[in-house]
């Protein structure tokens, strides 16, 4: 019986709102001004226009708020300065809309549809935007402090080139942007100030004078991110993606980066003082004063780690200098794969390319944490300069150079062979030969080579003549 009274209570009230509905599109096709008066001498009145069509209607300045818009489109509507504070729009579609300085605060727009609208200084506070499209939209100096983004998205697959969401000057402190894809966000100026971004994705993002303070990234993504002049301090970095993220003049003391992912950084003028890099649980805190070493040393920190890292850096590393031709690739792959059978690291360096300072300098500190060397002469380029660069300095480290066919040998080849870790040239007619024959030919003169060659003080070791 109370059943039957409960489906007929639902029934009714389903009726009345349909009525309700009847009722009130004829006054908002009045205009605004009627519709806002009428709204005033009705306060009590509850306002149905769930899954209506508005598209296209002129509703600048509208007083929707607390009205029921789920599944609503409001598609190419004008919409500035309007009212949705405490609305359900749950659904709503409001694309190619103009709102800009709407109130949305306090609304309920879980996936909501706002691609390629304005909301520049709008109002979203406290607002549920879960899972909302935010395609291509502008929320510039929007007010969203508090509001729940987690799972929105800024991109998607398009056809044609892609747009970017402007968040410039927004204030979103405070706001639950869990999962959210930023990506090729333009968020310059924000304010995220103990926001959760955790598990976002920011790669790409402009986050330029951006206000992190004690935001947490737990897992974010911040890839190709530019972050100059950020504030990131007390933020949770733990397990972050950071790679060649920008923070030139950023600030990232007292932050967490624990487990972060950290490769080619920039980071000129950026201030990295007591960064914690133990886990939130752990007994006792550690810090550093800069980010990139922050991995190397957390592994000081595990001495059975570091004896691996450091046994297979001293023992198994196997620097490959060559070029990186057609012709030469196919030889230098088969190396590789060689040593790598045979349990060495092998580390392959590419010289096709006009060597730089920086080239060389990284060549150099390979070089030093090498087993043995070998350099491919064959078309050489920058290869034999760099080995004239590194031979002298290197006494305890064996260089194999080899050649292909009768192509004539490089004329600092003989200044070099008057070292006596540099091994003589190996010719090879092809790569199967060299391959086939790789421990007799290279392995294991290196090898020995590497077992008896000791430091010779470089004032002991005559200088090469000029070529």
């Amino acid at each position: 019986m109370f059943g039957a009274l409960a489906v007929h209570r639902a029934s009714l009230s389903w009726h009345c709102r349909c009525m309700l509905d009847d009722q009130l599109l004829p006054i908002l096709r009045q205009g605004v001004a009627v519709w806002n008066r009428w709204r005033a001498d009705n306060p009590s009145e509850s306002i149905w226009l769930k899954g209506v069509s508005l598209r296209g209607m002129d509703l600048t300045g509208i007083d929707l708020h607390k009205a029921e818009l789920a599944d609503a489109d409001l598609s190419q509507t004008r919409l500035a300065n309007a009212n949705f504070a405490g609305a359900q729009m749950s659904g709503v579609k409001i694309c190619w809309a103009h709102a800009g300085g709407a109130d949305f605060s306090r609304a309920w727009a879980i996936n909501a549809d706002l691609r390629f609208s304005n909301f520049e200084r709008a109002k979203f506070e406290e607002t549920w935007l879960n899972g909302a499209n935010l395609t291509t939209s502008s929320f510039r100096h929007a007010v969203m402090r508090k509001a729940r983004l987690d799972g929105c998205r800024t991109s998607e697959f398009q056809d044609s080139a892609p747009g970017y969401t402007y968040f410039e000057d927004a204030d979103l402190t405070g706001a639950g942007l869990m999962q959210a894809d930023l990506s090729q966000a333009r968020m310059s100026r924000a304010k995220l100030a103990d926001a959760t971004l955790k598990e976002a994705d920011l790669s790409l993002a402009q986050l330029a004078d951006v206000d992190l303070t004690g935001a947490n990234l737990m897992r974010a993504t911040l890839s190709y991110a530019d972050l100059s002049r950020a504030s990131l301090r007390k933020a949770n970095l733990e397990q972050a993606i950071m790679v060649r993220t920008v923070l030139d003049c950023a600030f990232l003391s007292h932050s967490r980066v624990y487990g972060i992912a950290a490769w080619d950084l920039r980071l000129e003028g950026c201030e990295q003082l007591e960064l914690t890099i133990t886990p939130t649980d752990a007994q006792a805190t550690i810090t550093v004063d800069d980010v990139e070493v922050a991995q190397f040393i957390y592994l000081l920190m595990s001495q059975q780690r570091l004896q691996s890292v450091i046994d297979t850096i001293t023992s198994r590393t196997v620097l490959i200098l060559g070029r990186f031709t057609p012709e030469r690739r196919q030889v230098l792959d088969a190396i590789r794969e060689s040593l790598r059978k045979r349990g060495y690291v092998p580390v392959l360096f590419d010289f096709e390319k006009p060597a730089s300072r920086d080239l060389t300098e990284t060549v150099r500190l390979l070089a030093h944490m090498a087993r043995f060397i070998i350099a491919d002469l064959s078309s050489p380029k920058s290869v034999p300069h760099e080995l004239m660069a590194l031979v002298p300095l290197l006494p305890s480290v064996p260089f194999q150079l080899l050649i292909h066919g009768d192509e004539s040998q490089y004329s600092m080849v003989e200044h070099l062979l008057r070292f006596p870790w540099v091994l003589p040239v190996r010719r090879y007619a092809n790569p199967s030969e060299l391959i086939d024959g790789i421990d007799r030919l290279i392995i294991e003169p290196a090898e020995t080579l590497a077992g008896r060659v000791k430091p010779v003080p470089l004032k002991t070791v005559p200088p090469p003549a000029a070529p």
